[in-house]
């Protein structure tokens, strides 16, 4: 057997690096170094290194069995997927202290490599299409007066105009809403960037018609009588309400569903991410600029609102409509 290629059925153990155990205790030393990333972080970076391990990879990993490993890989598994694996044997040797392989020039080129074959062959990454303003409405449109109509209205609204990602729609607790004649204020100390502990405020003004995200708030808090705790939850049979909040995976679900439902055709490709997308979408083509957005969405940067800006404005200033201006002269 080739030396480097350990045994798959006898997979090295993966270390420390175990989500499902309990973390190490707060005066131990990997105890902050665990907790700088968040517990469904570590649940995905452990199935990745199983992954890995359960191949044959060893842990520490020379870059030469690492790049092996993508190319063995490139044909089953989309390019992000791997990349996805690079980044959990990436934090898995920083966090032992061990030399980083996916740094090697090896390893970069072959996955660049991987990269551009994928896209020669017609992938592309798969990505959540922008809720627009006629989903929004087509949406909330087919909706009836069910105590499930009520939730899932107040968490579509919610989630579109406070920009929240699934997990954070999730997590949201009645005493971070803070309701105003103007709108509703939401207090939060946590999120993907904002992992310092910072106040952070989100503002939802309050809008005419049934597509008010503040009165759909207010109709679905009093209707369930939640006072405190989650503000999503789960609803059981005979409109029982749970005292633990939906899942984000129940979040996308329920996109994709109330999508179906309102006939979208784009409907199964619906998540969290559509709503945070289309804010951004919806927000570039009415003006706003980059820097006002983020205030919203929380973005560190314009890096990653440029995708949807530049979609947005596509036809907006566009110099080819200078080119036919002058062939039309």
């Amino acid at each position: 057997m080739d030396p480097d290629r350990p045994d798959p059925e006898h997979p090295p153990v993966v270390g420390e690096l175990e989500p499902e155990a309990r973390p190490p205790a707060r005066r131990e030393p990997g105890y902050y170094q665990f907790k700088a990333n968040a517990q469904n972080t570590w649940r995905a970076y452990q199935a990745d290194l199983r992954h890995f391990t359960a191949w044959g990879g060893q842990l520490p990993a020379h870059p030469d069995l690492v790049a092996r490993y993508l190319s063995e890989h490139a044909e089953s598994l989309a390019p992000t997927t791997l990349e996805h694996r690079l980044a959990a044997v990436s934090i898995w040797h920083k966090h032992h202290g061990h030399p980083n392989p996916t740094e090697d020039g090896r390893v970069r080129r072959v996955m660049q490599g991987i990269r551009r074959s994928a896209v020669e062959q017609g992938w592309q990454p798969r990505e959540a299409p922008a809720m627009t303003a006629e989903d929004l409405v087509a949406i909330v449109d087919a909706m009836g007066d069910s105590l499930r109509d009520a939730r899932d209205r107040a968490l579509i609204l919610t989630g579109l105009l406070a920009a929240f990602r699934e997990n954070e729609l999730s997590k949201l607790h009645r005493s971070q809403l803070h309701f105003q004649d103007e709108g509703v204020v939401l207090r939060r100390r946590h999120s993907k960037t904002n992992q310092k502990g910072n106040l952070e405020l989100k503002a939802i003004p309050r809008g005419q018609g049934p597509y008010c995200a503040v009165a759909a708030l207010e109709t679905w808090l009093r209707r369930a009588g939640i006072d405190d705790g989650p503000v999503f939850r789960r609803i059981r049979k005979n409109d029982r309400i749970g005292d633990r909040p939906l899942s984000h995976t129940a979040v996308n679900q329920l996109l994709k569903r109330r999508g179906l439902a309102a006939g979208l055709p784009h409907a199964s490709r619906l998540s969290g991410h559509s709503l945070r997308a289309g804010f951004s979408t919806l927000a570039a083509r009415g003006g706003d600029p980059g820097w006002k957005i983020r205030l919203q969405t929380g973005h560190r940067d314009d890096r990653m609102l440029q995708r949807y800006i530049r979609v947005a404005t596509l036809f907006e200033d566009n110099p080819a409509a200078t080119v036919l201006a002058t062939l039309n002269r």
